[in-house]
């Protein structure tokens, strides 16, 4: 078997490892018994993978080519263009109902007037700085018109897939007229039907975001989102979206 720093996953007996090959990274699924792979994909250097459980793994490269590729069989169930990535460090995959969601992750500049960071006791919430997309996962194709930006936010990666908004939460240390900086808690929600940005606050108060609550309500379309002592309350309709106001 490949050394244990580059399996990725376990399919059945098979082993999926991600393995660095000159100037190039391998994709292989390897059956160890068998001594036989299974299937493969060659990437160029500074590709980055993230794999969902048992489905499938998606990979992006820095110039923007992205695949997503069913584990079962090695099938390629999208491959698009995206917005090239020249210092990705990272990404992640969700899998959401009928649609994967993609979260790139770039080197950030330092912002030294609006510092972000990870909240306290947030181990969970890698921060990401990038973009979020969305595929639907029976034909690959991207379901929003525009990719969502994410600037320097950490990633709530333990919420309830069923909900129909990606939730994002940081912490700001803003420096205030006085000189002194105090810090807040910001939230950003994104509405996975759309793409859009449905709620976006960067002055709640500080706090452990360990103790934060995510659940919604179908019949009422209602999600609340629990920061104590903050309590959001969002409803989502169906209703059109207003105008853009005029200039």
């Amino acid at each position: 078997v490949v050394p244990f720093e580059q399996r990725m996953t376990t399919f059945g007996r098979d082993v999926l490892s991600w393995e660095p090959q000159s100037a190039q990274q391998l994709l292989a699924m390897r059956d160890p018994w068998e001594d036989k792979v299974e299937w493969s994909f060659t990437f160029s250097r500074g590709t980055k993978a993230s794999i969902i459980s048992h489905d499938a793994v998606g990979v992006l490269q820095p110039d923007g080519e992205f695949s997503l590729i069913r584990l079962s069989d090695g099938k390629r169930i999208a491959r698009q263009k995206l917005e090239p990535e020249k210092s990705l460090v990272g990404i992640h995959l969700l899998r959401c109902g009928d649609q994967y969601l993609l979260v790139t992750n770039s080197a950030a500049r330092l912002d030294t007037v609006h510092p972000a960071r990870r909240v306290a006791g947030a181990a969970n919430y890698p921060m990401v700085n990038g973009r979020v997309y969305s595929f639907d996962a029976q034909s690959g194709k991207l379901s929003w018109p525009a990719p969502a930006v994410v600037p320097q936010y950490g990633l709530v990666t333990q919420q309830p897939d069923g909900l129909p908004l990606l939730v994002f939460v940081r912490q700001l240390q803003p420096e205030r007229a006085t000189g002194r900086r105090q810090a807040r808690t910001s939230v950003m929600c994104i509405d996975k039907r759309t793409g859009r940005v449905a709620y976006q606050s960067d002055e709640l108060p500080a706090t452990l975001i360990g103790n934060m609550e995510l659940s919604g309500d179908p019949d009422k379309g209602a999600i609340t989102l629990k920061i104590p002592p903050q309590v959001i309350e969002l409803t989502l309709t169906d209703d059109p979206l207003p105008d853009p106001p005029s200039e």
